[in-house]
């Protein structure tokens, strides 16, 4: 417990350093994308170690919390906040249960930030298919060929998805195009 408290307030001092770097360089900040997702371990929750659970929990749900009341704070003209989820907080995912309770949860934060930070601030969600990360492939225990064959298999467009594709999401959502959208998790997964 004591841990995960030093790991809150060291985000919280890279948050705001990170947001008053934002004002400082660029005049305000715009735009808050969280991308430190993801949890290396696969064991059955039964299985599981407390502190990979703590782990996963702050990693994925706390400091999305956290990064996001402190966007907020700063965003005074208004602005985007991103959160990148996964299909694993939409369905059971044995041996990530962990991950995918994370996930599940950072959904319902999206929908609740959303309107509390309404109407200057958007906050959404992305939710990324298959794209072979080493995380990834560290977690499902296999190798990005293995993956790419998986991708013709399972995937309806038949390929792994690229960085470009949730950059070209998040980039959507940001602008005035996705102005007038809020908490949403757009799906961004070849049509799983």
């Amino acid at each position: 417990r004591r841990q995960s408290l030093m790991c809150i307030r060291a985000c919280r001092c890279a948050f705001v350093f990170f947001a008053a770097t934002s004002i400082r360089t660029v005049g305000g900040l715009h735009c808050w994308l969280h991308n430190a997702c993801g949890s290396p371990v696969r064991a059955a929750l039964n299985e599981l170690p407390d502190e990979e659970w703590g782990a996963c929990i702050d990693l994925n749900l706390t400091a999305v919390w956290k990064g996001s009341v402190i966007a907020f704070e700063y965003m005074k003209e208004g602005g985007s906040i991103i959160q990148i989820s996964s299909p694993a907080g939409d369905r059971a995912v044995p041996g990530s249960g962990h991950y995918g309770a994370a996930k599940a949860a950072v959904n319902s934060l999206t929908k609740t930030l959303s309107l509390e930070f309404a109407p200057n601030v958007t906050v959404n969600g992305i939710s990324p298919g298959y794209i072979p990360t080493e995380v990834m492939m560290k977690a499902l225990q296999t190798d990005e060929e293995a993956l790419a064959e998986m991708a013709q298999a399972r995937i309806p467009l038949k390929r792994l998805g690229k960085p470009k594709d949730i950059g070209s999401a998040a980039i959507y959502l940001a602008s005035e195009a996705g102005s007038w959208v809020t908490g949403q998790t757009l799906i961004v997964a070849g049509g799983i």
